[in-house]
């Protein structure tokens, strides 16, 4: 039966009225001349649209037919959606602001501004809703149905084989372009610690640095050759996660997705880029994969694993917590959170053994053999990306009511004379690189951090919004370079190296950068997409109730968390083990959640 909302007049009715809200909020413009302050009615207030009267027409009727399509499809009516909705609402309206802005001053400024946000976080709200509500309904309509994707043990082989190929083939482009490889600033230093040329310290961690260094030694007297082999090497790492993530995604949701999946890896920029990267994070997120694709086995089989699943689980755990210094806290949660998954005792002291071991590994390797060898421990200033950050805008907006004792506390730890001109609300480099204090001067300083953030909560949550906006913003990403870089750094203490053809890699880079300014398909090399896929992902778990199908959204969760405090805002390599991931997690929730038989809900 027809509902009463979406008889055929009061549904072009609400069509109209909900095209007219999210056409405002899409017209909207976040940065105005002048001072937000001055923003009155209705002298200014026609600034704010952008764009012609005929093309917001078009725009208009479009959204019309839109909801007009889509407004059925959204009953029986769904709280998660409302929820989901209005989240995404939200990062759309603070994201725009802190891009265009770096405030939120576009939003909050003037009552005129809160209550144009409200209209705006509505409009987006509304567009969103109806999308959200069809997802949710079209997975319970699938539950009712079920589906299989069987494949046979040697096409299974086959497949793996056919998705490492094609991989490989996409990127070799890349990789014969920028022979032996783009050398970035972070890997030239670590190969200038292997050299023994500077100090050896486990700011980058040094597992990583001993395996960068020992193939490039196999170069011999060519470092160029070693940097390539260092290169072919994990460009093979990676595309055998990502073919196993392919392998699993075409046993959990079919052919289709398999082949989208394969798509995504083998065209966009950010993997083919990254292989051919001579830079720690590479390597990484290859192993995430590997990693998360373990995870992922162990939790549909309940536990039930052989020896070759916890062999896999132990070394790709291991090698996530050494390969990254903020690797174990992914990798210890995520094990321990195995444990109420396996349906036997003695999987669960396996999981439960596997979070130990690991944790007593990377233990002895950092606290022992690593002051043993050497090698210094990273400066304490990498976990304090954030509080650095609160600080300076702090003293940025407040800096007329510190008294001389607090300036003497910062200026212990910080160069409080160049805190607000280094302060960049994205990156915390410069403001965190002039960090010089001892741990009784940290200590004090932590003390005023808490003291401040006290005192002016505000402050601090849009210094907080600001570094991290990006993670939730789709489309949005950090630097010019479409989030990869072709380009050789130089070395201050002689080690040389460069491309053997100076201008092909500007090929590679043009095509990173086409893709990335090209509508629709940036979104799929920008952070903030994979980010509202994990929040769907979530919800959809979550409303379901299974519990146990979430704990393989965890390390998603974690390595987002830890990308939402990292020091640049919204920087594509921190975010690539998140999007190796993704089409297997939207695969295993799939799946999951069309089972015969599985609990419907309608929350």
């Amino acid at each position: 039966m027809i509902r009463k909302l979406d008889c055929p007049g009061l549904l072009w009715c609400r069509a109209a009225l909900y095209a007219l809200l999210t056409g405002f909020a899409l017209a909207v413009q976040m940065a105005l001349p002048g001072s937000y302050e001055e923003l009155t009615m209705p002298e200014q207030i026609g600034e704010l649209i952008q764009g012609s009267g005929v093309v917001y027409l078009v725009l208009i009727l479009a959204l019309i037919f839109y909801y007009q399509r889509l407004l059925p499809l959204s009953h029986p009516f769904l709280p998660s959606a409302v929820l989901v909705s209005l989240f995404f609402a939200l990062c759309l309206l603070f994201g725009q602001s802190f891009e265009a802005t770096d405030s939120w001053a576009p939003l909050l400024g003037t009552p005129l501004r809160v209550a144009l946000s409200l209209v705006m976080t509505a409009g987006y709200a509304l567009f969103f809703f109806p999308l959200v509500s069809a997802l949710f309904h079209w997975l319970d309509r699938r539950a009712q149905t079920g589906s299989s994707a069987s494949l046979s043990p040697k096409g299974q082989v086959r497949f793996f084989f056919l998705s490492l190929g094609l991989i490989l083939l996409f990127w070799l482009p890349y990789l014969l372009l920028c022979w032996p490889g783009s050398v970035t600033y972070d890997g030239m230093y670590q190969l200038e610690q292997f050299f023994g040329l500077t100090q050896a310290t486990n700011h980058h961690p040094w597992l990583s640095t001993l395996l960068m260094g020992w193939i490039v030694s196999l170069g011999r007297d060519n470092l160029s050759l070693g940097i390539f082999f260092y290169v072919v090497f994990q460009t093979l790492v990676c595309a055998a996660a990502l073919a196993g993530i392919c392998w699993q995604v075409r046993m959990l949701a079919g052919r289709t997705a398999s082949r989208l999946s394969l798509a995504f890896f083998a065209l966009v920029p950010n993997f083919g880029g990254y292989a051919q990267m001579f830079v720690k994070d590479t390597l990484f997120f290859g192993m995430f994969a590997a990693f998360f694709l373990c995870v992922e086995l162990f939790l549909k089989a309940r536990g039930k694993a052989g020896p070759i699943l916890w062999a896999s689980l132990l070394l790709t755990g291991l090698l996530c917590a050494l390969l990254r210094n903020n690797g174990l806290y992914i990798v210890v949660p995520t094990l321990l959170l195995l444990i109420p998954a396996a349906r036997s005792l003695l999987s669960r002291l396996g999981a439960a053994g596997l979070a130990v071991g690991i944790l007593a590994v990377y233990l002895c390797f950092n606290q022992v053999l690593l002051p043993a060898w050497g090698v210094a421990p990273g400066s304490v200033r990498e976990v304090l990306s954030l509080p650095f950050q609160q600080t300076a805008r702090y003293v940025q907006i407040c800096g007329d009511t510190l008294t001389e004792e607090e300036i003497a506390v910062i200026d212990q730890v910080l160069d409080y004379e160049t805190l607000v001109t280094s302060y960049d609300p994205r990156v915390s480099d410069p403001v965190k690189n002039t960090y010089h204090g001892d741990s009784e001067n940290l200590k004090e300083y932590l003390g005023l951090w808490l003291r401040q953030g006290l005192r002016r909560p505000d402050v601090y949550l849009e210094a907080t919004l600001n570094s991290m906006f990006g993670y939730f913003l789709p489309g949005y990403r950090y630097g010019p370079f479409g989030g990869n870089y072709f380009f050789m750094q130089t070395s201050e203490r002689g080690l040389e190296v460069e491309f053997a053809h100076p201008d092909a890699p500007q090929l590679a880079d043009a095509f990173s950068r086409w893709w990335s300014q090209t509508p629709g398909l940036e979104l799929l090399n920008a952070p903030g997409t994979f980010s509202w896929l994990l929040v769907l992902a979530s919800v959809a778990l979550l409303r379901r109730r299974r519990g146990i199908a979430l704990i393989a959204c965890l390390p998603l969760w974690l390595a987002l968390g830890i990308c939402c405090v990292s020091p640049v805002n919204a920087l594509v390599r921190y975010m690539l083990p998140i999007m190796a991931a993704m089409p297997l997690l939207l695969a295993y929730t799939y799946s999951v959640l069309t089972l015969k038989g599985g609990n419907l809900s309608h929350g």
